[in-house]
């Protein structure tokens, strides 16, 4: 889910992938959404990164040089929303199989 993450920022030419290893991460979450929420400023993005990326706030806003087409922000929207309830559903199976541990034991 994550690669399918990075096909709409590299359409746009964005290239935080190359200096954000995680694009759900942290840093890469925070960034997608404030593009979303229209923040478009490269040093505004470059400055919600986490303390532990290892790239500094240039790499980072250089990474973000970009092209803010409407149908890959659109994709781009989809892909993030489907990849926090890929999240949410995860968190919710592993509950319900720490739960059925539970019954196990014992």
């Amino acid at each position: 889910m994550i690669l399918r993450l990075q096909e709409a920022p590299t359409g746009m030419n964005v290239q935080i992938a190359h200096v954000v290893s995680d694009l759900g991460g942290v840093t890469g979450m925070a960034n997608l959404d404030a593009v979303l929420e229209g923040e478009r400023d490269r040093y505004k993005l470059a400055d919600l990164a986490d303390p532990r990326i290892k790239a500094n706030r240039v790499e980072i806003a250089k990474s973000l040089e970009d092209n803010w087409r409407p149908d890959l922000l659109f994709v781009l929207r989809q892909q993030r929303d489907l990849y926090r309830d890929y999240q949410r559903r995860i968190r919710e199976c592993d509950q319900a199989i720490q739960e059925h541990m539970k019954t196990l034991e014992g």
